[in-house]
């Protein structure tokens, strides 16, 4: 168990029995799941998305870009929120948040309902992912950390690999509103595998929130993220505004942290240079996937004009690489320390 973590469900300070470990892992999976296959299961829908909501041009792009930029702009707000209200009432409320909104993208009639619907799962996928891996390794003791964290990753793997053959295959044997679908009971039977887990706390930290920190970090990463996604498509002057709004939120930020009496970061671990190449190399292979899995089922079907199906399969091979990654990570053992 981690340090300043506390739990309830097990006696005397042991570990939680196996049933309520296995229901926490079985939790975080299915959620996983759910985010990765929404984050990549609509690429190729989105032609025919536009063509049923009579909808075109950079407009249509928002439908995958509002879901991503919320679930990396408020993920940090919620691992937070996790650590002091319960990480397990906040991966249930992230499955719920995720599944209704799911239902509300499913029967959207035009693209701005579907956009914020977007947001809306986004903010549900926020409070999923990092509440639910804190959650994993406050249940599973130490020797099994590494192995369970592997599996719920190497579940989403799948996802992440096999979201453009799963989205292709519905849009084009149903509909594309059939991805939303599968949600629903999938966040469902999430949330009450969670609801069976023990639920934990950071109990290592101040019990309150450092809002300042808060607000204004969450302000400089979606600046950061909207630039990012959106400035290539705009003119210099605009994506140089952009640039530095971003760059002064981020710097207001920092300021704030200093002068904090319990921060939301700790600044010193950007001093810490093993820490802060594994974060630089590990936000350089996501954004290689996300182009990757972005760009590539697009130039499938529309410059080799390949159906929706056949452009998703290309992408099966890379699901059972992913999918087996996970895994064998997690057994991989920790580095023992000397001295």
């Amino acid at each position: 168990m981690s340090k300043g973590a506390t739990l309830r469900g097990g006696a005397g300070g042991a570990p939680p029995p196996f049933p309520t470990r296995r229901w926490a892992l079985l939790a975080m999976s299915v959620g996983v799941f759910c985010i990765q296959l929404d984050s990549f299961g609509l690429n190729l829908a989105l032609p025919q998305i536009g063509r049923d909501l009579h909808a075109g041009g950079d407009g249509l792009q928002w439908v995958i870009s509002a879901y991503l930029l919320s679930t990396g702009t408020l993920m940090l707000g919620a691992g937070r929120l996790g650590d002091l209200f319960g990480r397990r009432r906040l991966l249930i409320a992230g499955l719920a948040v995720f599944g209704a909104s799911s239902l509300v993208c499913a029967l959207a009639p035009s693209l701005p309902v579907l956009v914020c619907a977007r947001v809306a799962q986004g903010a549900g996928a926020s409070m999923i992912m990092p509440v639910g891996l804190s959650l994993l390794t406050n249940v599973y003791p130490p020797e099994l950390r590494g192995r369970a964290t592997g599996w719920a990753l190497g579940i989403g793997g799948i996802a992440t690999a096999c979201g453009p053959f799963i989205g292709g295959a519905l849009t084009e044997s149903v509909s594309w509103r059939a991805v939303f679908w599968l949600n629903v009971p999938l966040a469902v039977l999430g949330a009450v595998c969670a609801s069976r887990t023990a639920e934990s706390y950071d109990t290592s930290g101040p019990r309150s929130i450092d809002w300042g920190g808060l607000a204004a970090a969450t302000a400089a990463l979606a600046a950061l993220c909207v630039v990012i996604d959106r400035g290539p498509r705009w003119s210099r002057p605009a994506a140089s505004a952009g640039t530095a709004v971003a760059a002064a939120l981020l710097i207001l930020f920092v300021r704030h942290e200093r002068t904090a009496a319990h921060p939301l970061v700790e600044l010193s671990l950007f001093r810490n240079g093993p820490y802060m190449a594994l974060t630089l190399a590990g936000a350089v292979a996501n954004t290689t996937t996300v182009m990757f899995l972005f760009v590539v089922p697009l130039t499938l079907q529309g410059q080799w004009d390949l159906s929706v199906v056949l452009a998703g399969t290309a992408f099966l091979a890379p699901a059972l690489a992913m999918a087996l990654a996970g895994p064998l990570a997690g057994r991989v053992p920790p580095r023992p320390r000397y001295g």
